[in-house]
């Protein structure tokens, strides 16, 4: 739940940055420049976050839509390369934001290994699903029988 939660809060967040940044602009005309660019760094992270929360959830579009196709023997097969493409995505993701670290966004002066570390985090928590997903699958009484 404190998954949820998290993207929860981002997304109400992105959508009320998102709002003071059309009032500001429309109504106001101050223009004021870190609405946009917080509500973008909102949207990277929201989206990153949301899709390890399908991940949790075993709902995932991508992941059962191939399943359902190729069938129950074939996802242990699945989840072994996601699980190891995931950890590649984490790795490199996480070079990306050190390398990034010394560059700071110009509104709020953040630097951008903060956007950037979305990658790494969301990669390692949809990992994580998976390897919990298939460990409850290989549980006796609560998989598929195996």
């Amino acid at each position: 739940m404190i998954l949820e939660g998290i993207a929860i809060g981002a997304l109400f967040a992105m959508v009320a940055t998102t709002l003071i940044g059309v009032l500001d602009r429309f109504v106001l005309g101050i223009g004021l420049p870190w609405p946009e660019e917080l509500a973008r760094f909102l949207l990277i992270w929201t989206s990153l976050l949301s899709a390890a929360v399908a991940a949790k959830h075993r709902s995932h579009f991508g992941l059962t839509m191939i399943s359902d196709r190729l069938g129950p023997r074939w996802q242990d097969v699945i989840d072994a390369l996601c699980f190891a493409a995931l950890l590649v995505v984490a790795w490199e993701g996480f070079r990306l934001a050190r390398f990034f670290h010394m560059q700071i966004s110009p509104a709020l002066n953040l630097p951008m290994s903060y956007v950037y570390a979305a990658v790494p985090i969301s990669s390692l928590l949809i990992a994580y699903y998976i390897a919990r997903n298939a460990v409850q699958r290989w549980r006796p009484g609560t998989g598929s029988g195996r």
